[in-house]
């Protein structure tokens, strides 16, 4: 399905049983998804490594990335 236009902000948990974040930022790079994913997680033993990661995905594709811990 095509995303609408005004679409400003995605989120999406950082893993889940059916796939995880790496796989939705290619899937919305595919379809010229420009704009912020904000990722949601567990609190994370090293935040920095894997806001890193993500980035590095999504930079390739055009996404900016805000990552929030929950707990």
């Amino acid at each position: 399905m095509p995303l609408p236009a005004s679409l400003e902000l995605v989120v999406t948990p950082l893993f889940c049983k059916t796939f995880d974040a790496l796989e939705i930022i290619e899937k919305l790079g595919a379809q010229d998804y420009r704009k912020t994913l904000r990722v949601v997680a567990p609190k994370l033993p090293n935040r920095q490594i894997v806001l890193r990661e993500l980035r590095s995905h999504a930079a390739r594709q055009g996404i900016t990335i805000e990552l929030i811990e929950e707990g």
